[in-house]
């Protein structure tokens, strides 16, 4: 990243991604974190590939990611792909899916170690038409690496989900505070 403070405007989000796996710079720090503001609904074809650490998702309004009709893919979104990643943030955000059988946001397929992973005022949420659809899984992230998910926090977030809300393997350090967890069936939390 030649100018960390930089600013550019994407019509979508799979436009920013691509600019970030491309142009970016994969080892950005925390002070140079890209910082992205979601407006407005985003509807996604297939998972949405994270391709660098220290990017931070920021609900700006209505900030709605959802899976449309025909989405390919076990979820929403991944986390970085790739040895050692993660220190992703998420807040303010919507998450919904027109699909089954999916989940929001994972880390299944990482190599090594997951990093900081946050969501702040979020929903994980029902999505009707044709039909009403939740998410399987809210949150699943699982680590192969000796030192697992090293850092997740969650607050002030709603999930509606059919299986899971999180699912944390070899977590080091996990704070969810003040959320809300509804399954199948219920209307209540739980």
């Amino acid at each position: 990243n030649v100018d960390a403070w930089s600013e550019g405007c994407f019509a979508t989000l799979n436009a920013a991604m691509f600019w970030m796996e491309f142009y970016g710079d994969t080892g950005t720090s925390e002070e140079e974190k890209g910082t992205l503001l979601v407006r407005g609904v985003h509807e996604l074809d297939s998972t949405l590939v994270i391709p660098s650490e220290h990017v931070e998702f920021v609900g700006d309004g209505e900030g709605i990611i959802r899976a449309k009709a025909g989405f390919t893919g076990t979820a929403l979104i991944e986390i970085p792909n790739a040895a050692d990643g993660g220190f992703v943030s998420f807040r303010n955000i919507t998450f919904q899916t027109a699909v089954a059988n999916l989940n929001c946001i994972s880390t299944t397929s990482l190599v090594g170690d997951v990093g900081e992973v946050r969501i702040d005022s979020c929903h994980i949420d029902l999505y009707s038409v044709g039909g009403t659809f939740r998410f399987d899984k809210g949150v699943m992230l699982k680590s192969s690496g000796p030192y697992g998910v090293s850092g997740f926090w969650m607050s002030n977030t709603t999930v509606i989900a059919n299986d899971i809300g999180v699912e944390l393997e070899k977590a080091y350090k996990a704070e969810v505070l003040g959320c809300t967890f509804t399954g199948v069936g219920s209307n209540t939390p739980g």
